[in-house]
């Protein structure tokens, strides 16, 4: 009852409410107590990031604008990038999903995730050259099989089978080591 009384008119209250509404299931009590919170403090980047992240399981296009305004805050945030880049992905938004996830390429955290997913973006704009050339740069991750099996798919697609066999047998020691051995 004392944090929800000081929720309104402190920020920490806000965010410490929130959380438990989030540890409640409880998402939508979550999202209304960061919004009345940034009503009081508009300029506070800690409190529009996790209502932000808030939104994205509840309302993604409120979510796509959250980001964007925290982009604008910090444009160098790799974490705000990287889901503002998933989000404007999930919108179809391909080229401004494209151009962040270039950037984040050039992060070590978030380089394989990014190579991945400009693939797909090269492969949806049937650029299947390109889009064997991110997939291959894709060395690690909860992504790499995906991009393996990408990369197989359209040298095989594209008859050339000469060349799916020269990355099957490149790929094989990686795999080893993300996957174990074949």
């Amino acid at each position: 009852l004392a944090l929800m009384q000081l929720a309104p008119n402190d920020q920490r209250g806000s965010l410490l409410l929130a959380q438990i509404y989030n540890q409640q299931d409880r998402t939508e009590d979550a999202v209304n107590t960061l919004a009345k919170a940034l009503d009081n403090y508009p300029d506070s980047y800690k409190l529009r990031l996790e209502y932000a992240r808030l939104l994205t399981l509840s309302n993604r296009s409120k979510a796509l604008e959250e980001f964007e305004i925290l982009h604008v805050a910090n444009p160098s945030s790799p974490e705000v990038n990287y889901i503002l880049a998933l989000l404007y992905l999930d919108s179809e938004m391909l080229e401004l999903a494209r151009q962040l996830f270039l950037t984040l390429s050039g992060d070590q955290r978030f380089s394989d995730d990014a190579l991945y997913h400009l693939g797909s973006i090269a492969e949806s704009n049937s650029d299947w050259i390109a889009a064997v050339g991110y997939y291959r740069q894709v060395t690690d991750g909860s992504n790499f099989l995906a991009a393996v099996s990408r990369t197989m798919m359209l040298l095989m697609d594209n008859d050339n089978l000469a060349a799916a066999r020269t990355y099957l047998r490149e790929t094989r020691g990686m795999a080893t080591k993300n996957i174990g051995p074949l």
